[in-house]
């Protein structure tokens, strides 16, 4: 084997273990999304995660510190979905009020899209209350939404009661276990009134 082919043996190597170590962090994710979304943050250990992946405690340990990073991390991959959704449908509508209809019915089809989201969403809001990192994570989250708000209506003010009233009625919708139309509707008359 000359030169070269080790280099290419080597780099080909490389990309199967990071592909490899990439769909374990995926499966570990998924997991634990389960697992929180069943027993909640608190009650949710290492070891609940690695049994429900099929791996070793260590294995995790690997990839993950403990439990809050891989909350942590599947917060903030479930609002970065969220945000892909929201511009996804952005895209389609004309006009200001299209604009913030479709932003509000993306932030209510991705949340009704997913049940193990919704019950994510509901303790990522709790958790805030206490955890000081979870809390700053919410205000980076918080604050880009309403710099598009602030986009769409013009006025600092008025975004802040948007993203307020959006907000409040995602987690009316996520306790609301029939799923109510109505909280989408009336979030997006109270929106359009602003």
């Amino acid at each position: 084997m000359n030169e070269l082919q080790i280099d290419q043996h080597a780099g080909t190597q490389t990309k199967k273990k990071i592909l490899k170590s990439t769909q374990k962090r995926k499966q570990i994710l998924s997991a634990g999304l389960e697992c929180f979304a069943n027993q909640g943050l608190s009650k949710t250990t290492l070891a609940d995660i690695a049994k429900a992946c099929h791996m070793g405690s260590s294995h995790i340990l690997y990839h993950f510190k403990n439990t809050d990073e891989i909350f942590y991390e599947l917060i903030a991959e479930m609002f970065k979905d969220a945000q892909l959704r929201s511009k996804d449908y952005s895209k389609k509508a004309q006009g200001r009020e299209q604009k913030i209809e479709s932003y509000i019915h993306a932030m209510f089809d991705w949340l009704f899209s997913n049940k193990n989201h919704q019950k994510l969403f509901l303790q990522f809001q709790s958790e805030c209350l206490y955890r000081h990192e979870l809390k700053d994570l919410r205000n980076k989250i918080h604050l880009a939404a309403i710099d598009y708000w602030n986009y769409l209506l013009n006025d600092k003010n008025k975004a802040l009661v948007a993203q307020n009233l959006l907000t409040g009625s995602l987690i009316d919708f996520c306790l609301d276990h029939i799923q109510n139309v109505n909280i989408r509707t009336q979030t997006i008359q109270f929106i359009l009134k602003i």
